[in-house]
């Protein structure tokens, strides 16, 4: 059912449009309902078309894979149980819908015999041929010309179709079949090209679709349409007939053709044969729809979902269009029940309409000989003269074998991973021995097509096909005035069209326009102003030209998809075009399919690279090679000593650790994120930043979260960059997510990927890429950890940190990440010393944009929830004056409340106690006694008494569990894990609060109304450990043995230095004192 909350922003959860309200139990548009609607009325069964069921389904792409599609409609919540199959809300309004019956059966209906009715063989066995006699032949070749002259004159754009109100009905009783004939040729197929045309959706089809389209669906459309004419005129009340033209009724039993001039069948017993299945559309599908009364929109509505119902034939790309078709009269639907019935809950009347829609395509797609004369498939098979394509299965399952065999020969016995020196010393062999084994070339049909300086390779189609009159596009990047393989080709290939591009014109032009179409361009990784490598008075030179980046040239130039086959010759640039090639590289990501290639590669800095692509293709279906690269060079000059695979490294090849060989293309609970962006969950978007700013990444075991230091653009669109250990881009790896949370982007794993950053734009340019953190562990390697608010201001901090750090150690915790925007040089000390013992890290926050330093807190509290995840099973999240203190049972640590929390328990929410702190902490350590004295826990006791479980709280938390986390509690969870509120008898946070603060003037007033003020102590054996630890740490820095001055006078003349320290100090101190 339907429920409207248009008043409500939410998007669509399935595509991320706009939605419409709540469709079958989730969020959606009307589009994505309507699809919904259709896949479960219809039942249909879709295949992933990457075969990973992995497709990105968002406003861009949700036409491309039905499958994914559907499988992320039933995860949003959209239930088959919600589409309702037997209610209609509509039957009674303004007495233009009846009553439906379920039944399809009437007892007027002629009763036919089983045998008569399912029987296909009869057809042929058994059929009484007539004398023999001259048969006619029909002659179908002006009607493709008059489809086509419709589509070029665009002539009709009226969606409505054309037929009599009030026909004066006429009865047959014979009808001659070329009277039929002429009917469709001259009036039903012109009639049914102009309504296809006049969509402005498929205006974008090129011709030849559009003619497969009209080929597909002109029979289908022509009978659903005589079908509801019939229903609107004859009401199937008057006789037990069909109109089969505007006036024409055929009498079901009494009407017959004469089909005497094209067939050797009698008249009689085509009758027999062909009433049956005539009755039959009658009752199930001409009764149905005068039980249902259509309005002429909900034709529309019902022509719309059968446009296309044969998809024979048709490219993806078209097929999609469709789909955004029915989508848009799904839409236009709504608005017609809305304004003429006023009418919301509609659902279930379309779900009529398309249940009539689903047994309109059962019955056209049974074997039924009514296809004969009603449907004419004579005129469909002449219209569908089959087109050569070079990806038939037969074709295709032939060589797959062939394929096979060599491919598990290549794995078995070339190592992918050889370095670049040895792979072009023995891949041609390697690959030989394959090509001898399953017999290439011939058994894959590969010729060589000869240049002036090089060879070309092809694998043709099979041999009992006719590949001369194959339609395919070949493209040729960097002609260097030679042609000759591509004349060779064009000779066994003549249906092929060529497109060549070079930036030279001089003899390029008049060349390649002997066999195509030619462009003076250079072809490159990337648009822009640069140096390509160039053929001049016979030899190559370096120019600067402008470059067409390869998708642009193939999208917007050339405008095709599909590349039979690609030369790429262009002198060096070839590698920078490689990583296109990769899986899911560019050209995978604008679903442009390059069959075959053929690459010369040229030695310079760059020739490992190739090597690369082999290693990310090697063993892999994505991109395989048949025949060995013949060099054009030797890469490597000189000696070729023997090299160990495992000892060779090269200076530009980056070692990718077994951790970093994962690539993903979702984000976990991308659903529920979804949602919570919908609602703006902990939007802030306070601050000024101008560019994302990446701060952190870490890398778990399907994704990648990256914080930012921007707290603007949330929920914007942003592209994940990814780098190698070199900081190189790896071109086409990029990965399109949202700035959600907030400061936060998560984004997909890449292989090799070791540094990342983030852009608004694909073409900005990136601001430093950030290391990636490793944070794939199976087991998190700490129970406890701490994240330390950020430390700044002017307050000595020293005996803070020492205090903080090994107060918690007690506790149970075992690292701290402790987040510095500026301390003394003597704090700093303490704290690189933690980090030396392997117990902290420090994180300097910081960036090129303004800020107070109290404003770094949310950045800090989000980075350090991301930066705990998987890296400890429970993160505090706590500032430099709060301990977590166990009152009921100081005898216990923290860690054991944590032990005996239930596991769905994701969240310990404490309240405080506030610890007035009414001094400065000490700037630096004198002696033993003056720091005992100092000791916060000691100095500061002076204790509220009445606690508020929700001012200022401070968690505990699971991070995996954590949708967000805010600075005192989180604002969402997965997994409907709980937040426990921890009794302030057990559990509490002791807050030292300054009573001098000067950011925020009003604290002290509000600590005072939570009194009286009692005195009140730590546990006395944490005071006792944390006194040690702390004189035992402090004093280890702070308390230098420094020794006498004959023994400094020593050390300096071991090192050999000429100036004694007395000599130092009569020399500087009468400067100093100046």
């Amino acid at each position: 059912m339907d429920f409207q909350m248009e008043n409500l922003e939410l998007l669509c959860l399935v595509c991320q449009k706009p939605s419409n309200g709540m469709h079958f139990g989730a969020v959606t548009c009307r589009a994505c309902a309507a699809f919904f609607r259709r896949t479960i009325v219809f039942n249909t069964q879709y295949e992933c078309l990457k075969g990973n069921n992995n497709c990105i389904v968002d406003n861009r792409k949700k036409y491309v894979c039905k499958s994914c599609r559907f499988s992320k409609c039933l995860k949003v919540g959209m239930t088959s149980e919600k589409v309702k199959l037997n209610y209609d809300p509509i039957l009674s309004m303004r007495e233009l819908f009846d009553d439906y019956s379920e039944d399809s059966t009437t007892s007027s209906s002629p009763s036919y015999s089983n045998s008569e009715k399912e029987d296909d063989d009869f057809v042929f066995n058994f059929a009484p041929k007539s004398s023999n006699k001259t048969i006619a032949i029909i002659d179908f070749s002006d009607v493709t010309k008059q489809i086509e002259y419709i589509f070029d004159s665009n002539e009709e754009k009226n969606h409505a179709l054309d037929f009599q109100r009030n026909p004066i009905i006429i009865e047959i009783n014979q009808m001659e079949i070329f009277d039929m004939i002429n009917l469709m040729k001259n009036e039903i197929i012109p009639k049914w090209t102009r309504w296809i045309n006049s969509h402005s959706l498929l205006k974008s089809i090129n011709k030849q679709q559009k003619l497969q389209i009209i080929r597909n669906s002109w029979n289908i459309l022509h009978t659903f349409e005589r079908l509801y004419i019939t229903s609107k005129y004859d009401g199937f009340s008057k006789s037990n007939g069909i109109l089969v033209s505007d006036g024409l009724l055929w009498i079901c039993g009494r009407s017959y053709y004469n089909i005497s001039s094209i067939s050797e069948m009698t008249n009689k017993y085509f009758s027999k044969l062909f009433d049956p299945y005539l009755q039959r559309f009658h009752d199930e599908i001409g009764k149905k729809l005068y039980e249902l009364k259509l309005a002429d929109e909900e034709l529309k509505f019902c022509l719309i979902q059968l446009l296309g119902y044969d998809t024979t034939d048709l490219t993806d790309k078209t097929i999609e269009i469709i789909e955004e078709l029915k989508d848009q009269v799904a839409n236009e639907m709504h608005y017609f029940y809305s304004n003429d019935f006023n009418l919301t809950n509609y659902s279930c009347r379309l779900i009529r309409l398309l249940n009539i829609v689903k047994n309109m395509k059962l019955k056209m797609g049974k074997k039924m000989v009514i296809s004969v004369i009603m449907l004419i498939p004579t005129l469909f098979m002449v219209l569908n003269v089959p087109m050569y394509n070079i990806a038939k299965n037969n074709s295709r399952a032939k060589m797959l074998p062939i394929f096979e065999k060599w491919h598990n020969c290549a794995v078995l016995n070339y190592d992918f991973k050889l370095a670049p020196k040895d792979f072009w010393n023995s891949a041609e062999a390697s690959f030989k021995e394959c090509e001898q084994l399953i017999g290439a070339p011939r058994s894959l049909n590969i010729k060589k097509f000869q240049n002036g300086d090089e060879d070309k390779f092809s694998i043709l189609p099979l041999r009992n096909i006719d590949y001369k009159s194959a339609k395919g596009n070949f493209v040729t990047i960097g002609i260097g005035k030679d042609i000759t393989a591509e004349s060779a080709y064009r000779n066994v290939s003549r249906m092929t069209k060529f497109f060549g591009a070079d930036p030279i014109f001089m003899d390029n032009y008049e060349l390649y326009s002997k066999i195509g179409l030619y462009f003076p361009l250079a072809i490159g990784a990337s648009d822009g102003y640069s140096t390509a490598s160039v053929l001049l008075n016979n030899t190559y030179q370096n120019f600067n030209v402008f470059h067409i980046d390869l998708i642009y040239f193939f999208k917007n130039i050339l405008k095709i998809s599909t590349i039979e086959n690609l030369w790429l010759d262009n002198e060096y640039a070839e590698y920078d075009l490689l990583e296109y090639f990769y899986k899911n590289g560019q050209l995978d990501q604008n679903q442009i399919t390059i069959c075959q290639f053929n690459i010369e590669k040229n030695p310079n800095e760059k020739q490992s690279f190739l090597g690369n692509v082999i290693d990310n293709h090697g063993g892999q279906n994505s991109v395989d090679y048949f025949l060995a690269v013949q060099p054009y060079k030797q890469f490597l000059n000189g000696n070729s000593d023997q090299i160990h695979k495992e000892d060779y490294y090269d200076s530009n090849i980056c070692q990718i650790q077994d951790w970093n060989q994962v690539e993903t293309n979702t984000i976990p609970n991308e659903i529920y994120h979804n949602s919570l962006m919908n609602m703006s969950v902990a939007k802030k978007n306070i601050l000024f930043n101008k560019t994302p700013s990446p701060f952190s990444a870490f890398a778990y075991s399907d994704h990648i979260g990256v914080t930012l230091t921007s707290e603007r653009n949330f929920s914007d669109v942003v592209f994940c960059r990814y780098y190698d250990c070199k900081m190189r881009e790896l071109i086409g790896k990029h990965f399109v997510s949202k700035h959600f949370p907030q400061s936060t982007v998560f984004c997909g794993r890449r292989k090799g990927a070791e540094y990342i950053s983030i852009t608004e734009k694909l073409e900005d340019e990136a601001e430093f890429p950030i290391k990636i953190i490793r944070r794939d562990f199976k087991k998190p390697p700490h129970f406890l950890t701490v994240c330390l608010a950020p430390l700044y201001g002017d307050e000595p901090k020293f005996l803070q940190i020492v205090d903080f750090i090994e107060y918690h150690k007690l506790q149970g915790a075992t690292f701290f990440h402790i987040y510095v925007r500026n301390v003394s040089n003597y704090d700093r000390i303490l704290l690189d010393d933690y980090v030396r013992t392997g117990e902290v890290e420090l994180i300097q926050v910081h960036d090129h944009y303004w800020r107070a330093d109290f404003m770094w807190h949310r950045v800090q509290i989000n980075d350090c929830h991301f930066r705990s995840k998987y890296f400890s099973k429970w993160t505090a999240f706590i500032d430099i004056d709060e301990r977590i203190e166990m009152k009921r049972y100081p005898e216990l640590r923290i860690v054991d409340l944590l032990d005996q929390t239930t596991p769905n328990v994701s969240t310990l929410h404490f309240s405080i106690d506030w610890i007035i702190k009414d001094q400065l902490s000490p700037e630096k350590y004198i002696n033993d006694s003056q720091l005992e004295e100092e000791m916060i826990f000691r100095k500061f006791t002076n204790s509220s008494s009445k606690p508020d479980t929700y001012l200022q709280p401070k968690c505990i938390i699971r991070p995996d569990r954590i949708a967000m986390m805010s600075i005192h509690h989180p604002p969402a969870v997965y997994d409907e894990s709980k937040i426990s509120i921890v009794n302030h008898r057990i559990a509490a946070i002791r807050h030292y609060r300054n009573s001098f603060h000067k950011l925020f003037p009003k604290s002290v007033p509000r600590m005072v109304k939570y009194g009286p003020f009692i005195q009140t102590s730590i546990a006395p054996w944490i005071s006792r450990d944390l006194t040690r630890n702390i004189l035992k740490r402090i004093k280890y820095l702070y308390d230098i043995e420094i020794p006498s001055i004959d023994e400094q006078e020593h050390c300096y003349a071991r090192e050999g230095s000429k100036m004694t320290l007395c000599g130092f100090e009569k020399t500087y101190s009468g400067r100093l004192r100046k």
